[in-house]
């Protein structure tokens, strides 16, 4: 599956190079979309289930990972397309996952318990403690679907070029990268619920503040501190929600946490992108971390406000 979605995601890569009108751009990201659906549940399977006495800061070194290509690639991207062309950058993309896909070799699969059930991913939606730690966790998704909507057209509507832009998103990105290794292992430590709820509700307190100030740079500072609360909250609540299913569910719970992640971003990002040409940043940016606090308060309590920490339900 991993092999599968990246394959997927070159295609797709190319398909954004040579594409010259809008449909053809939105089935190249609806591909895109099959690629990390596909590839995600199964690399997040393996990093929980492949050394469970240390699922917590493997969860956090994926974190790292993550984080590395979503800061480089923006602000690598802009170099070269301010350079050469937008198209290369998409291009040079493509050739790098060709190149990942063609060095994992013959890696074997993860060596977790096998799920035989052929039951929806939905049903695990009946379990509270499951339903409302994915409501907690992915409340992070409610903040970044407006933000990724948004967040370079305010930067260019203030005068910013598109070097600063693509920096921005990495420097969003360093302090989520350096601390989802001490998150997950403090997660793990932990249970990791109280963690996840203080450092994303002080990310969505943050936000409020992107629609107060009008320096680029100023914005940039405080996405920043979002990476902070970001950073710790949603690393220690991948650990707490990996917790509440058996081995044998591991990708099929990641799977619904991809598709809620998907779901939560996507209306909030065309949300963010209404309220942006209605009223601007003050308006987004007043809605949106409500919303995210609505999220995360209703995640806490449809699990039953319990923080301490829980233990993985046996297999069956």
């Amino acid at each position: 599956m991993v092999r599968i979605g990246l394959v997927a995601a070159a295609a797709s890569m190319v398909g954004f190079a040579v594409s010259s009108g809008f449909w053809t751009l939105v089935g190249s990201r609806a591909v895109l979309g099959i690629a990390i659906g596909t590839a995600q549940p199964a690399i997040r399977r393996a990093v929980i289930l492949a050394d469970p006495a240390h699922t917590g800061r493997n969860l956090g070194r994926l974190g790292v990972m993550e984080v590395v290509w979503f800061a480089l690639t923006p602000a690598a991207t802009a170099v070269l397309a301010e350079a050469f062309n937008l198209d290369l950058p998409f291009y040079v993309l493509a050739g790098v996952v060709v190149a990942i896909v063609t060095m994992m070799g013959r890696l074997e699969s993860d060596e977790g318990a096998l799920g035989t059930r052929t039951t929806s991913s939905l049903r695990l939606l009946g379990d509270r403690v499951v339903a409302g730690t994915l409501l907690l966790v992915t409340s992070q998704f409610v903040m970044i679907g407006a933000w990724e909507a948004v967040w370079a057209v305010s930067l260019v509507d203030l005068g910013a070029a598109t070097w600063e832009v693509g920096v921005s998103f990495t420097l969003f990105a360093i302090p989520l990268g350096a601390l989802a290794p001490v998150a997950g292992a403090w997660a793990q430590r932990t249970g990791g619920l109280r963690l996840c709820a203080s450092g994303l509700l002080a990310s969505a307190v943050c936000g409020g503040l992107l629609g107060v100030f009008d320096s680029v740079w100023t914005l940039v500072a405080v996405s920043m501190v979002m990476g902070i609360g970001a950073g710790l909250g949603f690393t220690a609540g991948l650990y707490a929600y990996s917790q509440t299913v058996t081995d044998d569910r591991q990708a099929s719970s990641q799977g619904l946490m991809g598709a809620s992640e998907v779901l939560l971003g996507g209306v909030t990002s065309v949300l963010g992108a209404w309220l942006y040409d209605i009223a601007g940043r003050a308006l987004v940016w007043t809605v949106i971390p409500a919303l995210m606090v609505l999220a995360l308060a209703g995640g806490l309590w449809w699990r039953g406000l319990r923080l301490a920490e829980y233990a993985r339900p046996a297999s069956d």
